[in-house]
Formats: structure tokens, C-alpha cells, sequence
């Protein structure tokens, strides 16, 4: 599983789903970003690593 998250401006995290794979992680990141955008996160729970979620990984269907 991949938990979704968001920096906060004041330093804090703020989870926002989770998500089975990357294809669904794209489709809650599209809908996200276009609603409130910011940084976001991916947490792996089963490597319990995180890394950014860069737009360009999506290419042009996501809107900045």
C-alpha cells in the first residue's frame, strides 16, 4: 500500500488516501493537485521509504 501525503506550510505532514499501486496513486494525485496543490508525498508501507511526487512523472494529463 502507498499512503499519499502533503507538506504543510508549517512543516507538518497531512495524509491524503492511499492508494494499491502507481496507477492509482496518478489518478488521486491528478484530482489532488487540481484541487489543492502543493507537495506530495508517496510512503511505501511495505519498504517504508517515501519520495516526492514529482508532475513530470505524470506527464502533460496532469495540470499544474
Amino acid at each position: 500500500m502507498l499512503d499519499i501525503l502533503r507538506k504543510e506550510r508549517g512543516g507538518g505532514v497531512l495524509w491524503m488516501g492511499t492508494a494499491k499501486d502507481e496507477e492509482e496513486v496518478r489518478e488521486i494525485f491528478k484530482k489532488l493537485r487540481a484541487a489543492s496543490p502543493g507537495v506530495y508525498f508517496i510512503f511505501d508501507q511495505n519498504t517504508r521509504t517515501k519520495r516526492a511526487i514529482k508532475p513530470e512523472e505524470f506527464g502533460k494529463d496532469v495540470q499544474l
